[in-house]
Parts: C-alpha cells; sequence; structure tokens
C-alpha cells in the first residue's frame, strides 16, 4: 500500500466565526466543501502542506492565519517560518505527506527522530513527534515491522508537534510497543531521563 497520498485543496473563501479562524476549502474532484479550523491545519499528525502562493510553490506546516490581517505564515521543513504571505496571493493548497515508499508484510524499518542530524544511511528521519507517532502506525497498520527507533532528546523548532523525543517513549509505553531504542542525544540530562525510562519499562 503506498504511504504517499496527493490531496489537492483549493482555498475558496475565508471567515471570522466565534472568534475562531476558519478556513472554506473546496476538495478538487469531488466539490466537497467544508469550513476547516486553522489550528487543525497544525494539528494532524504529520501532514504537510504544499502552497501555491504567487506562482511559486512553498512547503511546510500552516503555523498561523490572521484573516482580518489579511496573511498567513508557514513553518518551512528545515525549521525555519516565512514571512507574512499575502491571503489574496494563495492559490491552492496541497495536503501532502512526507513519506513515499512502499510497505509490505514484514518490511522492517528503523526511525531515526532528529530535528538537525543527517540521517543515517538504512534509516527514516522524522523531526517530531507526531510524525515519528503517525510513522509508527502506519508501519504497523500495512503489516511492517519497526527494527529500533534511534532518538535525540530536544526538538528544537519541531517540539511544538508533541514535545521533545521523550514523548515518544511515553507513546510506546502507553501503548506497550517496546521496540528496541537507542539514544544519540548530546543532552546528558534528557538522556539521563530517557535511559531511566527505558530501565524501568522496557522488559
Amino acid at each position: 500500500m503506498k504511504i504517499s497520498k496527493n490531496l489537492e485543496f483549493m482555498v475558496i473563501n475565508t471567515m471570522i466565526n466565534e472568534s475562531f479562524t476558519k478556513v472554506g476549502i473546496n476538495e478538487l474532484g469531488n466539490n466537497f466543501m467544508a469550513l476547516i479550523d486553522a489550528q487543525d491545519l497544525t494539528n494532524e499528525y504529520a501532514d504537510v502542506f504544499r502552497v501555491t502562493y504567487d506562482n511559486q510553490v512553498l512547503e511546510g506546516l500552516i503555523s498561523s492565519v490572521h484573516i482580518r490581517s489579511e496573511y498567513f505564515r508557514l513553518q518551512m521543513m528545515d525549521g525555519t517560518e516565512t514571512e507574512r504571505l499575502d491571503i489574496d496571493k494563495l492559490e491552492k493548497i496541497e495536503k501532502v505527506e512526507r513519506w513515499d515508499f512502499d510497505i509490505k508484510t514484514g518490511d522492517s524499518f528503523k526511525i531515526y527522530v532528529d530535528d538537525l542530524r543527517s540521517v543515517p544511511s538504512g534509516y527514516i528521519g522524522t523531526k517530531s513527534v507526531k510524525e515519528t507517532v503517525a510513522l509508527i502506525e502506519k508501519i504497523e497498520a500495512n503489516g511492517g515491522t519497526i527494527e529500533c527507533l534511534d532518538l535525540d532528546h530536544d526538538l528544537g523548532e519541531f517540539a511544538w508537534l508533541g514535545g521533545d523525543a521523550i514523548k515518544i517513549l511515553d507513546y510506546l509505553v502507553s501503548e506497550e510497543k517496546f521496540y528496541k531504542i537507542f539514544i544519540h542525544t548530546a543532552n546528558p540530562v534528557g538522556k539521563a531521563n530517557m535511559e531511566r525510562m527505558i530501565k524501568r519499562y522496557w522488559p
């Protein structure tokens, strides 16, 4: 089953309703119209939005939408944030997922969680807790297995998507998923806290 998705959306209107910023969208092809709270766009686990803006293509997480001021911002995939972008020049939003590979029953995966370091050969890289949890669940749902997770602690610009990487251990404990864990963080306190969790809960 292919993980990658390419759902196309077009902005058709914007409005303020009960102090929540709403974005009206029309899903191309299915003629589906809905009002979505702009905050929900940043709460999706691993969604990335490819935005056609002023004839440019930008990719990132929608970090803010201010209808009254007629601008929005993107949290780019390198951790930087765009300057104010004019909503009037926003032509299309494509909701995509960053993974583009097949998962077959029995396939084994290694996950490397870090906001800055390069992903080692043989690993799939993630940058946030939410993205990591989503990837784990997709691998499991498609019959794959997880060989190990190699974790940083401080996730910097991506900590707003679920916290620092110790929260991945919280998730694994709560779901009783005791995958093999490696820790590569340079934060000695964070490393000690993670090691204590592993010592306490892992069989």
